[in-house]
């Protein structure tokens, strides 16, 4: 098993616009969201998952989910469905 850094950063995300208390991993998941985005997020690209997914053709992939705050929906939860 390896650890997710992409996972790991896409939660210092969310942590890192939260207020209140934080524990040592959200706040070191908090740090690697904020080095990765004054990396433009090119730090995303050079991880072994990153190099998979573009030697398999999913480079757009990588492209789409660096994007951060560039939504204004907020999903919610109801009966088990997504909603906008």
């Amino acid at each position: 098993m390896r650890v997710s850094y992409e996972d790991l950063i896409g939660a210092g995300a969310i942590i890192h616009s939260l207020t209140g208390d934080k524990t040592e991993e959200a706040i070191t998941a908090s740090k690697m969201f904020i080095d990765s985005q004054q990396q433009h997020f090119q730090n995303i690209y050079n991880l072994y998952s990153g190099i998979e997914l573009i030697d398999w053709g999913f480079q757009n992939d990588i492209n789409l989910a660096s994007q951060y705050d560039i939504s204004t929906s907020v999903p919610i939860l109801q009966d088990g469905f997504l909603l906008n």
